[in-house]
């Protein structure tokens, strides 16, 4: 498999989140909340409907997918 970095923007994943038993769902979350999060604080505040709309599923999923990210911390 090629990876080609020249296609467009792209999240780093740490190694934390990797490592942990996540769903799929709750991995993409991580990864399109990056996309959002300030660099200096790491915060970021998209609403459930740019979530949900960036990963192609409903407000309630993300709902889901936050909770399980929270529990992984």
């Amino acid at each position: 498999m090629k990876v080609n970095s020249q296609i467009g923007p792209f999240s780093l994943v740490p190694e934390w989140v990797i490592q942990r038993d996540l769903s799929p769902t709750a991995l993409k979350l991580y990864v399109v909340l990056a996309r959002f999060a300030d660099w200096s604080t790491g915060e970021a505040f998209p609403a459930r409907e740019t979530l949900a709309e960036r990963m192609g599923c409903s407000p309630k999923t993300v709902d889901r997918a936050v909770k399980e990210l929270e529990e992984a911390e």
